[in-house]
């Protein structure tokens, strides 16, 4: 995706035209014999014969509990954990690593604060020119959640202290920007195979209400992918 990873939804989004609402949020969702209605922030509502529920768990959590309390307290009991992104461009000549590879990840108890580097030019040529590198450190997750909340400076000069020497960095970033994401990670904590079952269940329950998305059985972009597959297939039975 030469323009970032949105490309993928905005693709979808022209596909479907002026059928997407947006900018406006569903309140919530209730079961009626002929299907289920959409209770929108507008005040407006949507009929359907099915529901595919995208959002985050506690997105979901909120959109679900007119129908059922058991299954909004699943969704919202699956915690999510905060992620701060350093993203830093330099000359390739003040990098004295080969760069050749996607990057690391930084295992606890290495005294690092990290989480792990993307080398981001290695892994996509377009992101940078030839001569540059591109690239991006991970901070925060499950293990430092204070880190998303940590001050811009604070983060560079950390990224500086933990990263230069490990990819043999000299200097100053030519650039460096950050991005975080208080919500970014679901975690998969104790319990979490019984929280997958309830909503299994719930689907199960109520035909023609599937949920999809990084929160339920794993969160990397190919994860999401085959989880979207499988919501597809399960609205389309439940169409015909």
């Amino acid at each position: 995706f030469q323009g970032g990873i949105g490309e993928l939804p905005k693709t979808a989004a022209t596909a479907l035209g002026d059928r997407i609402r947006y900018n406006t949020e569903v309140k919530r969702v209730e079961r009626r014999e002929a299907g289920y209605v959409a209770h929108l922030s507008s005040g407006e509502s949507c009929a359907a014969r099915a529901v595919v529920v995208a959002t985050p768990a506690n997105a979901a959590a909120k959109i679900t509990r007119d129908l059922s309390p058991t299954l909004a307290l699943a969704l919202a009991d699956i915690p999510y954990a905060g992620l701060a992104v350093v993203c830093a461009g330099y000359e390739r000549a003040q990098v004295g690593h080969d760069m050749d590879g996607f990057g690391f990840l930084a295992p606890r108890g290495q005294g690092l604060r990290l989480l792990g580097c993307i080398w981001t030019s290695s892994l996509f040529p377009f992101e940078a020119p030839e001569d540059r590198v591109l690239l991006r450190v991970m901070y925060g997750g499950a293990p430092d959640p204070e880190a998303v909340h940590l001050a811009d400076a604070t983060l560079l000069d950390c990224m500086k202290r933990e990263l230069h020497p490990l990819l043999q960095i000299k200097g100053e970033p030519s650039f460096a920007r950050m991005f975080r994401h208080q919500g970014g990670i679901p975690q998969y904590v104790l319990g979490h195979e019984a929280r997958l079952k309830t909503i299994e269940e719930a689907e199960r329950a109520m035909p023609g209400l599937v949920f999809t998305g990084n929160a339920y059985r794993g969160i990397g972009l190919n994860d999401c992918v085959t989880s979207a597959h499988n919501a597809t297939k399960k609205t389309l039975a439940h169409l015909q």
